[in-house]
């Protein structure tokens, strides 16, 4: 006696698998940053990015079309914005490196009793007029007993 060999067919809802398989792998990320200022809104869709980024005064709305491979470049202008902050004896004192914009490339900003903001931007300078800044021409680092001590010649 012979078998009678029997074929399996098998169908998917949403017409093939591969197309399945591209709908589970879109996703959907929101992103609030605590300083209340802005708001990201990413979305995945079949390997395309779509940013929206609103700000909270409501006068600055835009929607940014990203193809594949800029992801990874996004990601390093976030790592440059990074602020370095070392505390010293009891004060709060930030060091930057000047951009090209400037004279010199070493420069200290001095804490004044005020928070000191800087933010590098695709390689420009933005300060915060709120606050303070002052620059010595002139700084010298003794160190003692481990402790990191600056003094300023004006």
């Amino acid at each position: 006696m012979e078998r009678k060999k029997t074929k399996t067919k098998t169908t998917y809802r949403n017409r093939t698998g591969k197309q399945k398989q591209r709908k589970r792998m879109e996703t959907k990320i929101e992103t609030t940053y605590t300083n209340g200022t802005e708001k990201t809104e990413t979305t995945y869709t079949n390997g395309t990015e779509k940013i929206e980024t609103t700000h909270a005064n409501g006068t600055e709305k835009t929607e940014t079309k990203y193809m594949k491979g800029t992801e990874k470049q996004k990601q390093r202008m976030r790592m440059e914005r990074k602020i370095e902050t070392t505390h010293a004896n009891g004060t709060e004192k930030q060091k930057h490196r000047i951009r090209k914009e400037l004279k010199t490339k070493n420069s200290v900003y001095e804490w004044n009793g005020k928070k000191t903001e800087t933010t590098y931007t695709n390689g420009t300078e933005k300060k915060n007029r709120n606050y303070i800044y002052e620059w010595n021409s002139k700084t010298e680092t003794t160190y003692t007993n481990g402790a990191e001590k600056q003094k300023q010649c004006i």
